[in-house]
């Protein structure tokens, strides 16, 4: 374990019953006896790095070996989420087991914690059995052991319909995802692989607002002159994670998601022309415009509107802000995909509510 990136994502969570097997013979047969030896280590017995991890960890042979379609490694944290959420437990005690936990909270909820972790083990644990009380197939929109959960979809770095957010999750488990607030500084010290870019984390309607309002409202009527995504160069696919900039005739707005309701927008601080480096991780990530191919035809047309859009469905993702764009050809939607970055390039769902941009 080479360190999570925020002080949240060093934790101790339950194992699955049905993984330990695996997992005692994976340790008996790839890793070291030293105490601190990696358990999936590199070739060389190094750290294991996201890029090319494709290619070495045998991922796409193992996707097809499924019978499923187009899965990235990534999605399998979304349906971990999911399933944990399915479990039941509070909202603190899923951002615990998904290291976004405050410590603030975490010394509030830390002996509540070890406790629900236990649920939540339990419940990935039938769902990997196929043990699930409610047969195979599991609730109604959710898959059992041999499929991912269903999902809103957005446009994911490989052209397809990805798993997004939730469309059904009890009601305390959402628990305070709609409150509106500047986050504590401890949560700006990622760079985002940018050299000395600082997010500046909002969540809701009213610290967006008084934050950026006015000033996205006057972007109206600029062109769109340019669109850069962060590029996974090993992959050829769109690094989510990453930041989006939209530049508007020399006015850059650059967006970022986080977690389950936090977004960060900044103005005119990243100069694309300089390496990425993420944290040290050795991805070869780099600016990529002209793609999507929907993103691209927007560039070039004036813009005609800036929607603050807020997710009103009865699921987890309630509160989310979201960021829309609308052009006389189109339009594009930025919003949370959990903890990442996702993008739709049609009108907004009938669930958002539209915002006014002044105070």
């Amino acid at each position: 374990m080479l360190g999570p990136p925020f002080k949240a994502g060093r934790r101790v969570v339950g194992i699955p019953q049905a993984v330990i097997p695996a997992l005692w013979e994976h340790l008996a047969t790839f890793v070291k006896a030293e105490p601190d030896a990696l358990v999936f280590s590199g070739i060389k017995g190094g750290p294991l790095r996201r890029s090319g991890f494709n290619r070495r960890a045998s991922w796409r042979e193992a996707v097809r070996a499924t019978g499923a379609e187009g899965p990235h490694v990534h999605d399998l944290r979304h349906t971990r989420n999911m399933i944990a959420a399915e479990s039941g437990a509070g909202l603190k005690d899923l951002m615990a087991r998904m290291g976004h936990d405050k410590v603030r909270a975490a010394m509030i909820y830390q002996h509540a914690v070890r406790g629900a972790d236990k649920t939540i083990t339990d419940a990935i644990d039938k769902h990997i059995s196929g043990q699930d009380d409610e047969g195979e197939d599991g609730p109604a929109g959710v898959l059992g052991a041999r499929g991912l959960i269903a999902c809103r979809p957005f446009w994911h770095a490989s052209g397809a319909r990805t798993p997004a957010l939730p469309l059904s999750v009890p009601k305390h488990a959402r628990m305070g995802l709609t409150a509106s607030r500047q986050l504590p500084n401890d949560h700006q010290m990622f760079d985002f692989g940018i050299s000395g870019y600082r997010p500046a984390w909002l969540s809701g309607r009213s610290a967006v607002v008084a934050a950026h309002g006015r000033r996205l409202a006057m972007l109206q009527g600029r062109r769109l002159t340019r669109a850069l995504l962060v590029w996974d160069l090993d992959e050829d696919v769109w690094f989510s994670d990453g930041l989006v900039l939209l530049d508007f005739e020399g006015e850059q707005v650059e967006i970022v998601h986080q977690k389950f309701d936090e977004i960060s927008i900044t103005w005119n601080t990243v100069d694309p022309a300089l390496p990425l480096d993420w944290a040290g991780d050795g991805l070869q990530l780099g600016w990529r415009g002209g793609v999507p191919d929907e993103l691209a035809r927007l560039q070039g047309q004036r813009l005609q509107a800036v929607e603050l859009l807020t997710w009103t469905a009865e699921d987890m993702a309630q509160g989310m802000m979201a960021l829309g764009f609308l052009f006389p050809r189109g339009c594009v939607t930025i919003h949370n995909a959990l903890d990442e970055n996702g993008m739709e390039f049609r009108d907004p769902d009938q669930r958002y509510a539209r915002q006014r941009l002044s105070v």
